[in-house]
């Protein structure tokens, strides 16, 4: 834990009268980020401490009177890293109010504060993190009662919403050898919930993605001998794809297979195999055209006739030409294999008709994701 005034003056402290001093804190946060490896965030925030102490005794013509003023010692339990923000505008300021015959004191300081928050990353981006600003006192637990007043998150950014959530005490730390500050300090928590901005990932992963794969079935509809062209687009397709790929890599230093991972690996393995269809559609070419040949010169044995006659590869064969034919219409896939290739019309039902059952797929995974 951090002191929040620690690269300040060192006040001179007074006791305190044996009954509870209740510490009134408000807590304001201007920006908030998280780091990259998604263990910590930092934050500029503002923050205001207010208490009523019916010792001080001055007229406020003597400076020295303040600077020997009593002031509560606050830490970030869960800080890392603490710093006053210099700037041309005050970075901290002291009031002193009389309310009747009370003397309520207002201090405010503005702070540069990096906290512990560990991201559970097995969601991602559908993964909702909640995280707190702890604070508390470790020199004077049995005099102060710290509370929250106000809690806000002004910070907004491209990939994350923030909610507050509500105010309350501290979770209870284990005490160990090297922990040697124990449950009973007091200790209070702003909590909030940090969602990720879903839109962010659409439009810079999920979308391009989609139109690079839908993309790639166009060349189902050209001719087979546009081999060296369909090789080309599907080479520069799938370049592109592993551009984007290892730009989503570096979103996160999860070493969870996330779901966006898992996303984009289905669409490199769309792209693959449309070139295991491409192989696959040149090959019947290839297949029908030693057929014809073997039929022309009354071959008994004829090349290209792998896998015999009348059985589960003719079958199965004209079972697929029926229901093409029904789509398709009529048309005769043995007599011109190069403009119709049988394999290029069933990739252009079947391709298209995967893709989209997966886009049905992920989507209602990833809204069991959003939603628990």
């Amino acid at each position: 834990a951090f002191h929040f005034n620690a690269q300040i003056d060192e006040f001179i402290s007074h006791s305190i009268e044996e009954s509870n001093t209740e510490i009134n804190i408000t807590l304001i946060v201007d920006e908030i980020s998280p780091d990259r490896n998604e263990m910590f965030l930092n934050a500029k925030l503002r923050i205001c401490l207010e208490w009523f102490d019916d010792r001080f005794e001055a007229d406020g013509k003597n400076p020295s009177t303040f600077s020997s003023l009593w002031k509560p010692k606050i830490y970030f339990r869960n800080g890392v890293a603490s710093s006053t923000i210099f700037s041309i505008n005050p970075v901290q300021f002291l009031r002193v109010n009389l309310i009747g015959t009370k003397k309520r004191f207002r201090f405010c300081q503005n702070l540069f504060v990096r906290f512990y928050c560990h991201f559970r990353m097995e969601n991602f981006p559908f993964d909702r993190q909640i995280c707190s600003f702890e604070i508390a006192d470790f020199e004077s637990s049995e005099r102060l009662n710290l509370r929250i007043i106000q809690f806000d998150i002004l910070s907004s950014s491209q990939k994350f919403f923030f909610e507050k959530l509500t105010n309350g005490q501290c979770e209870i730390l284990l005490v160990n050898e090297f922990e040697q500050r124990n449950c009973s300090h007091p200790c209070v928590s702003g909590r909030f919930k940090l969602i990720r901005n879903f839109r962010y990932y659409l439009l810079r992963y999920y979308a391009p993605t989609i139109l690079l794969v839908l993309t790639d079935f166009v060349q189902f509809w050209t001719p087979t001998i546009c081999g060296p062209g369909r090789a080309l687009f599907t080479g520069g397709l799938e370049i592109a794809l592993k551009t984007i790929s290892n730009i989503a890599y570096g979103e996160t230093e999860s070493r969870h297979i996330v779901p966006l991972f898992l996303w984009l690996w289905a669409c490199q393995f769309f792209i693959y195999m449309s070139e295991i269809e491409f192989a696959a559609a040149f090959a019947w070419m290839h297949f029908v055209n030693d057929k014809k040949y073997s039929k022309s010169h009354n071959h008994a044995s004829p090349d290209g006739h792998y896998f015999g006659k009348n059985n589960w590869f003719k079958q199965t064969g004209t079972i697929i030409d029926c229901l093409l034919q029904k789509i398709f219409g009529p048309i005769n896939f043995f007599d011109d294999p190069i403009n119709r290739n049988k394999v290029d019309y069933t990739a252009r039902i079947l391709f298209p008709v995967f893709f989209i059952f997966f886009i049905v797929l992920y989507s209602l995974m990833a809204t069991l994701y959003w939603i628990r």
